[in-house]
């Protein structure tokens, strides 16, 4: 599946796990090599359901950085916004560092692999 065309003033909702490692390297990547301006990240495990509601509710776009079992632990009221949910492979959080450079240049060919 390709990410839909985004406008540079999308609202993008990057997650991953915890929302410090994979998430945080994926909006560094749209944010200052891809040019988008409202890139906002999260945990899918963290942030409190209150929260992650509300970003749902607010983005235009929701990326959810990991292995493909990450997306099973979104919480069931999250079956609404599905049609602009989107699973980048990433794999799990080996990294432990958002700014580790194999991270990075791994984010940022899964990225452009799905148009983005």
């Amino acid at each position: 599946m390709t990410i839909p065309p985004l406008k540079l003033e999308s609202k993008i909702l990057v997650m991953c796990q915890r929302g410090n490692c994979r998430s945080v390297a994926t909006a560094f990547i749209l944010k200052d090599h891809r040019g988008y301006n409202n890139v906002v990240t999260c945990g899918v495990e963290t942030a409190s359901l209150k929260t992650r509601r509300m970003l749902y509710a607010w983005a235009e776009l929701i990326i959810i950085c990991g292995e493909p079992e990450l997306v099973n632990k979104v919480d069931p009221e999250f079956i609404q916004f599905m049609p602009n949910l989107f699973h980048l492979d990433i794999g799990p959080d080996i990294w432990g560092n958002p700014f580790n450079q194999d991270l990075l240049s791994k984010v940022n060919a899964v990225l452009k692999e799905n148009g983005i």
